[in-house]
């Protein structure tokens, strides 16, 4: 069977010869980290690997994966003061930059622990999770719970505009990659691995201006963020591909990550460990990312809005 890296060559999706870098396991200085005040960064447990690999059809139909899906390696180690140094922002960051900044929050208690209370009486099922939302969010107690956390993080965004709850998920634990395809592939939703988000479905031009998200960890264990500290237009240049030729055929850009993957397959994924009560506010319209439930034993749940948001509150 041909590989993904030999389609994609094939298809003339990406000529390495015309990439100005060289595959590298080192880091690049682009896509950077935000802890809010109230979080020590050292608590957060950064971590990196030594790259990603491709799922074959075969692998990937026993895993419960789509063809050809991207996975992290599992080599993980803690990262060094000096990639530490790379990845992080100063707290005092001023100008919050939409599509390059990471942050991460600490939600009061309070505030989350009703969510759980629900949860906790309501008989969900591992093995079906779609059902799980729908018993969460009828729950006559939950449309107050998610207004007061809405207002809580009004103190978050940059624009006047409205933010959208996206609700409750839930996800298997053991997962290595949890994000599934729930829309086209019912009812099996099989994890679609390290993605690029498109809600917006903006060009590759104002990717870094699209929406971003926060999701925060509603369940009693830790759960992990996984992303490749690179935004769009980066890989877009580490490929060798030029806005004045290569901007139209890749208008949305949603080709680009899996391109990026099988061409630096060693370049490295970062893991950031969120406990209870804290999230991340991500660009993931613009960044390679996942989440994973490998270490968890209970389901892995989560409570997502949408809007732009991020630490500074200054507007972008």
């Amino acid at each position: 069977m041909l590989s993904n890296h030999f389609l994609l060559k094939e298809r003339g999706l990406f000529d390495l010869s015309k990439s100005n870098i060289d595959c590298t396991s080192q880091l690049i200085d682009d896509v950077k980290i935000v802890a809010e005040q109230a979080i020590d960064i050292a608590s957060v447990r950064l971590q990196i690997n030594n790259g990603t690999k491709v799922l074959p059809i075969e692998i990937a139909v026993q895993e419960g994966y789509l063809p050809n899906s991207f996975i992290p390696r599992q080599e993980w180690k803690i990262v060094n003061a000096e990639k530490e140094q790379l990845m992080l922002s100063p707290k005092c960051c001023g100008k919050w930059n939409l599509g390059k900044y990471i942050g991460v929050l600490q939600i009061p208690n309070h505030l989350i622990e009703p969510l759980r209370e629900i949860i906790g009486t309501l008989n969900l099922h591992i093995d079906r999770l779609e059902d799980n939302i729908s018993k969460v969010s009828l729950h006559t107690k939950y449309q107050a719970i998610i207004e007061n956390i809405s207002s809580y993080l009004q103190n978050y965004t940059l624009t006047p505009e409205r933010t959208t709850c996206l609700g409750v998920h839930s996800h298997q634990s053991g997962l290595i990659t949890s994000t599934v395809d729930a829309l086209r592939f019912l009812p099996n939703q099989p994890c679609v691995g390290l993605h690029l988000d498109s809600w917006e479905k903006a060009p590759l031009k104002r990717r870094h201006l699209s929406k971003n998200r926060v999701c925060i960890n509603i369940g009693r264990e830790t759960r992990y963020f996984l992303f490749i500290n690179l935004s769009l237009m980066k890989m877009f240049e580490m490929l060798g591909l030029s806005t004045a030729i290569n901007a139209s055929r890749y208008y949305r850009g949603v080709e680009l990550p899996a391109i990026f993957m099988a061409t630096f397959p060693d370049y490295p994924v970062v893991k950031i460990a969120l406990e209870p009560d804290q999230a991340y506010i991500a660009p993931t319209e613009n960044i390679i990312h996942d989440a994973s439930s490998l270490e968890k034993q209970e389901l892995d749940m989560t409570l997502t809005f949408l809007g732009r948001f991020g630490i500074s509150p200054q507007p972008f």
